[in-house]
């Protein structure tokens, strides 16, 4: 009952997809497709997964999918999302415990072909993976980096265009996991010029100390100022991050995780955040 009513509670909300004519010309033959894929798939997750999690390290025993099989299951996901719309437009003109079951059961059918096209395409991820991992960046840091990218690039896909899901989901991965090793070679590249400058600041005469003390102090109590109205998450992982802290010591986005009892992509994606915000901030201060 729950479920239905949560299900009645989203109906204002579209659903997005991709469109293709035949999903009103041949919905019935699609329809039909669609269980028979959703049945092959029960088969395979009972037979291969026994009780594995989907985003566990190891390869899973799911094949490689063939060009055909990702524009089957591609279709057959949108298909289903389509009618999760359609379903959706008619609960709002008139509210039906069917039509509500119905969007509960095409959910659910989603997150089945949704979950197999993931799976399938793990053993990508994990060989991506292992070409950027470094001491600085683990394993399961960029296998994180790497899973999430895949989810995404599985809602984006469009099947419609003729390419393989494999070519794009390759592309996107290896792109987000350049991306991560970039990110932090920048960390580090401020993090070294923040101790050069340190030292430089150090080994000046006396005569000019109390002018570069004057001028750090000035920039020390401006971002402390910026870093204030961040919110206490972004405050803390940005002193952290960036050796703000007393100590003046990094902290990895695992600590913070761990900390923060949060995932380590998502206190990356909150230090991006903050970091974005710093910049507005910044910049609003140069132009007042």
């Amino acid at each position: 009952m729950v479920t239905t009513i949560n299900a009645c509670k989203t109906s204002s909300q579209r659903v997005d997809y991709i469109a293709s004519t035949e999903f009103e010309g041949q919905a019935s033959s699609l329809a039909s497709d669609v269980e028979l894929l959703l049945s092959e798939i029960g088969s395979l997750r009972r037979v291969s997964l026994k009780g594995k999690e989907l985003y566990s390290h190891g390869m899973g025993d799911l094949p490689v999918l063939s060009r055909e099989q990702e524009e089957r299951c591609f279709r057959g996901m949108n298909f289903l999302k389509y009618r999760i719309d359609q379903l959706q437009a008619a609960c709002l003109r008139r509210n039906s415990k069917a039509k509500q079951a119905e969007i509960v059961k095409h959910q659910q059918g989603v997150k089945t072909i949704r979950d197999y096209l993931i799976y399938s395409n793990l053993r990508l991820v994990i060989s991506l993976v292992k070409k950027y991992v470094s001491p600085q960046l683990s394993f399961d840091e960029l296998y994180s980096e790497g899973v999430v990218t895949l989810m995404q690039a599985v809602e984006k896909f469009n099947y419609l265009k003729g390419f393989r899901f494999s070519t794009y989901a390759y592309r996107s991965i290896s792109r987000a996991l350049y991306n991560s090793q970039i990110h932090l070679q920048q960390e580090q590249a401020v993090v070294m010029l923040d101790n050069d400058q340190r030292v430089e600041t150090a080994a000046q005469p006396d005569r000019t100390s109390a002018v570069s003390e004057t001028w750090w102090s000035s920039r020390r109590e401006g971002l402390t100022r910026l870093v204030q109205r961040l919110d206490r998450r972004e405050q803390l992982i940005v002193r952290a991050r960036y050796a703000l802290t007393p100590r003046g010591t990094i902290k990895t986005f695992q600590t913070l995780a761990n900390k923060l009892g949060i995932s380590k992509e998502r206190v990356r994606q909150l230090e991006q955040r903050a970091i974005q915000k710093l910049q507005s901030m910044a910049t609003e201060v140069e132009m007042a």
